[in-house]
């Protein structure tokens, strides 16, 4: 159950750059679709390929912000003072 979950969470990520997999995602929901089709490699790509521009994209901005430095958000150098 825990990896069909953070599989759903993946797909769900993925809808909101592709849409492909979320036209996929509506067809399974809707049961136009069985949810095997979610489960084809070439979808399985896509939401893998979403999912790492996402969680790139993430911590490049955390890393702008220096959140990643320091836990509460706030900048090194504001904290340093």
């Amino acid at each position: 159950m825990r990896i069909t979950n953070k599989y759903v969470d993946r797909v769900l990520t993925a809808c909101e750059s592709d849409a492909l997999v979320a036209e996929q995602f509506t067809k399974t929901i809707h049961l136009i679709d069985p949810p095997t089709h979610l489960l084809h490699p070439s979808t399985m790509l896509r939401i893998v390929k979403a999912n790492r521009r996402h969680h790139g994209a993430n911590r490049a901005a955390a890393k702008d912000h220096n959140w990643l430095d320091d836990p509460r958000g706030q900048a090194s150098d504001v904290a340093a003072k």
